[in-house]
């Protein structure tokens, strides 16, 4: 594993937060972190799924818990786990929506979806209504730059 330093480090420090700068990082994995951890929040997420950084803290038993581009600083904090299951016990809209899509087996209505969701969550229609998209875009192009005269916020 490429991250496997980051791993055995984050693994052998028993506080409850562990904050590091990137440079301490590369450090710790002895190459330079790809450009895009200095530039993309998204790249210090908790999704290990084809993500072998995040794989690295998740299997540490940790989650990124404040990332600081600016200062290019992170911190770890340890994640509550399900005991024996190596999940998180609080999952994430992401993992419920998982659990409650292979629980469902092919049942998509209302009630059998707020059933099979954790009490006060609520995925159905969570995003209803809030991206907007304009006429004769090109949802297949990868970067768009529009004019600094438009607003994408209609």
């Amino acid at each position: 594993m490429k991250y496997e330093h980051l791993l055995r480090y984050l693994k052998g420090r028993p506080e409850e937060d562990v904050e590091l700068s990137f440079a301490e990082i590369e450090d710790i994995l002895g190459f330079k972190l790809p450009a895009s951890a200095y530039r993309h929040q998204p790249w210090w997420s908790n999704s290990g799924r084809g993500h072998s950084h995040a794989l690295a803290w998740l299997e540490a038993g940790r989650k990124t818990h404040s990332v600081r581009l600016s200062e290019r600083k992170v911190s770890f904090r340890m994640a509550e786990m399900q005991a024996g299951s190596g999940r998180s016990a609080m999952p994430g809209v992401r993992d419920a929506g998982v659990e409650m899509m292979g629980s469902l087996e092919g049942q998509a209505d209302k009630q059998t979806m707020k059933a099979a969701l954790p009490e006060g969550l609520s995925l159905y229609g969570a995003l209803k209504g809030t991206v907007k998209v304009a006429s004769g875009a090109d949802l297949t192009d990868p970067v768009l730059d529009p004019p600094e005269t438009e607003s994408l916020h209609g």
